[in-house]
């Protein structure tokens, strides 16, 4: 079985994507087979030449990554038809219209298919790259959580939780998502990326030293707010835009290479092989 390394968020659009994508090109720079894997899409879907279709999210972080994007790595399509319908996909099979209430039934049924689908990148790949969904922490409805905590725990995954600076707020999003977690899930969390930094960074070293010490798990870095790399879906694919998006994830590489423990992410991987 490949090795695996989990990216979760202490909010939405906290970065996740972004470290996926980062750390699919650095893993294949350092001579790993990857692949990406995201339980649940519902963005922009990107057909496949073989049949069916893929979240741009982990069509993108394919290419970054040298692969070639499948239907495993994204088995949960949901396509937005009102406020309280959608039309699902799952592994590949069109499963009609759902209303919300159908769609809470029928996740009560899909986590095995979904380990299903990992096992076979598993199988395939020498590291998976698994981006959880919006946060780990939905008090109000832990059973909808088929993307996160359950995921990691039921396959054993290193955590990484990345948080954004930029929007305020970053020290309580962090202790507070760690309070929040059930202790078997704290214990998965194995370290903190700081996402989209400004400023200088020794101003920023002691309020990390005092996150250490209060979530007890190392801080692996803060990367800098890359407002210049945009990897949003193209309207039409073209050699021009893949050339600009090969580029970005040059980039992207090097970010977590400058500015990230790269030492301890490898270790990470090398331990769940």
């Amino acid at each position: 079985m490949s090795a695996l390394i989990m990216i979760q968020g202490t909010s939405a659009s906290a970065g996740k994507t972004f470290l996926s994508a980062a750390l699919c090109r650095l893993l294949a720079e350092e001579g790993y087979k990857v692949a990406p894997f995201c339980v649940q899409s519902g963005r922009e879907m990107v057909p496949l030449p073989g049949g069916g279709e893929i979240g741009w999210s982990q069509y993108m972080q394919a290419e970054a990554a040298g692969s070639t994007a499948v239907s495993e790595m994204n088995p949960l399509l949901l396509k937005t038809i009102s406020d309280t319908a959608y039309e699902v996909v799952f592994c590949g099979k069109n499963m009609g219209e759902m209303t919300l209430k159908e769609y809470r039934s029928f996740l009560s049924t899909a986590f095995n298919e979904i380990c299903a689908a990992l096992t076979v990148l598993r199988q395939n790949y020498d590291v998976v790259v698994v981006e959880g969904v919006n946060t780990p922490v939905e008090l109000h409805q832990p059973e909808l959580d088929l993307a996160n905590m359950r995921l990691a725990a039921e396959i054993n995954a290193p955590v990484l939780l990345v948080t954004d600076i930029d929007r305020g707020g970053m020290f309580a999003y962090v202790v507070g998502t760690q309070a929040l977690l059930q202790q078997h899930q704290q214990q998965l969390i194995k370290g903190v990326v700081v996402n989209r930094f400004r400023g200088f960074k020794d101003k920023l070293q002691g309020g990390l030293t005092m996150l250490e010490e209060l979530i007890k798990k190392p801080i692996i870095g803060a990367l800098p707010y890359l407002n210049n790399i945009s990897l949003q879906p193209p309207l039409v694919m073209s050699a021009e835009n893949q050339k600009n998006r090969q580029q970005a994830y040059v980039l992207l590489s090097q970010a977590l290479r400058e500015n990230l423990d790269i030492k301890f992410i490898l270790e990470l991987i090398q331990q769940k092989k």
